[in-house]
């Protein structure tokens, strides 16, 4: 309980309403955690181990959150990053209360104060270590900020402070920009040529046209790995953003197979 309470005024004397509830969260699962710790449990252990619904509403609500945190880098929202925003809530049919959470977290991202560092990293701390989960998450900002076809320069610097916070490597951003910008080439103008598609699709497994056929492989293996659903929301990744694993997979599948058929 205390936990809750202390987490609640320190928030809110902090960053008033969007720290308080961050706080209140925190609290919440270092009360739970500390709970388990004095059964024998051991307090490191359980707090890197939330329980799966606890897990998905932090993911799920920081994701959004964060959306909101990146459209308004610019200096204001625009009627373009609000359509991305809503585009995406439509592909993951989100509906009634569910999308009424995540348009409220996007409120909560481009608010003034919003704590950026500390909302990512107590994400980051109850994923405990799931890098799978990590970098998608990464993934669905990267793809946000590029929705409109360019990256802000102020859009990269929230990006960067993102990826800090998720103790991801200083290159994976830029790969990750690379690889989205190919991926929405490859799966969203298939009347471009059959030669720049073919590019984009070693791009968006992350490698070079000169890549020989063991390595494609193995670009392949390692992505599907990463991005399959199943394990992911075994994970904990929300079921309600399991659309977007699946379309990511759609896409490595996509690409590989026409490598394949390039390579004979």
């Amino acid at each position: 309980m205390w936990g809750r309470i202390v987490g609640l005024l320190l928030g809110l004397a902090f960053a008033r309403l969007p720290g308080a509830i961050l706080g209140f969260i925190v609290g919440w699962w270092f009360d739970k955690a500390l709970k388990r710790d004095f059964n024998g449990a051991g307090f490191g252990k359980h707090w890197h181990r939330l329980d799966e619904a606890g897990r998905e509403t932090l993911y799920f609500h920081t994701s959004f959150a964060v959306m909101g945190h990146l459209a308004k880098a610019k200096g204001r929202v625009r009627e373009e990053d609000i359509a991305a925003a809503s585009a995406l809530m439509d592909r993951l049919h989100l509906s009634g209360e569910k999308r009424r959470a995540a348009q409220e977290a996007f409120r909560e991202g481009k608010s003034a104060g919003y704590p950026l560092e500390a909302a990512v990293q107590a994400l980051r701390e109850a994923l405990g270590g799931q890098r799978d989960l990590i970098q998608l998450f990464m993934e669905i900002q990267v793809a946000l900020a590029l929705a409109d076809g360019q990256l802000q320069a102020e859009e990269r610097r929230v990006l960067e402070r993102v990826r800090k916070c998720l103790g991801l490597p200083e290159r994976m951003l830029d790969s990750l920009i690379r690889m989205a910008k190919a991926g929405q080439a490859f799966t969203q103008a298939p009347e471009q040529s059959r030669y720049a598609q073919l590019n984009q699709a070693y791009e968006l497994l992350g490698l070079s046209p000169d890549a020989d056929m063991q390595a494609v492989r193995r670009a392949y293996k390692k992505a599907m790995a990463e991005h399959h659903p199943d394990k992911l929301m075994a994970k904990g990744l929300p079921p309600e953003m399991m659309e977007l694993a699946k379309e990511r997979t759609q896409a490595i599948q996509a690409a590989y197979q026409q490598i394949k058929a390039q390579k004979g």
